[in-house]
């Protein structure tokens, strides 16, 4: 019983040292070389080897256009208290999401239209608030009724 034990010991220990090497040349030819320094030597034929120098040309920069001045928008009257607000501008009736003039309307309210032009908000009062803010003309005639 003794050789038998020692017999496989042997067995398992020679299976052992016949595979592992086995393994370790497997990875040895797997595993890259260093690459040899291959000259070229034609003279006339161009140098596959030879790196070239790349040169990456940086985008020409754009210069942003110059910003127009918001368009002549006249406002000639809003509704504002329903579901769909409009405004009458430039005798064209306009609502939230519309463009005129290059420009967009974004809020229409009591206080007037709010517009996006160019990247800016612009805001034009509501006539309401224009009258509001002219000065009121004196009618001529005397004062008092009689004269």
């Amino acid at each position: 019983m003794e050789n038998k034990k020692i017999g496989f010991i042997v067995f398992v220990f020679a299976c052992f040292l016949f595979f592992g090497l086995s393994y370790v040349r497997a990875v040895a030819q797997t595993t890259p070389q260093s690459p040899e320094k291959v000259e070229y030597t034609a003279e006339d034929l161009e140098d596959p080897f030879k790196e070239e120098e790349v040169v990456i040309e940086a985008p020409p920069v754009e210069t942003p256009p110059e910003k127009k001045p918001l368009p002549e928008l006249k406002i000639q009257g809003i509704i504002w208290g329903g579901i769909f607000p409009q405004a009458i501008i430039n005798n064209k009736i306009i609502k939230k999401g519309d463009v005129i003039d290059e420009a967009r309307v974004v809020d229409i309210n009591k206080d007037g239209v709010v517009l996006l032009y160019q990247g800016e908000e612009y805001k034009l009062p509501s006539p309401a608030l224009e009258n509001l803010k002219k000065p009121k003309k004196k009618s001529g005639g005397s004062e008092g009724g009689k004269q």
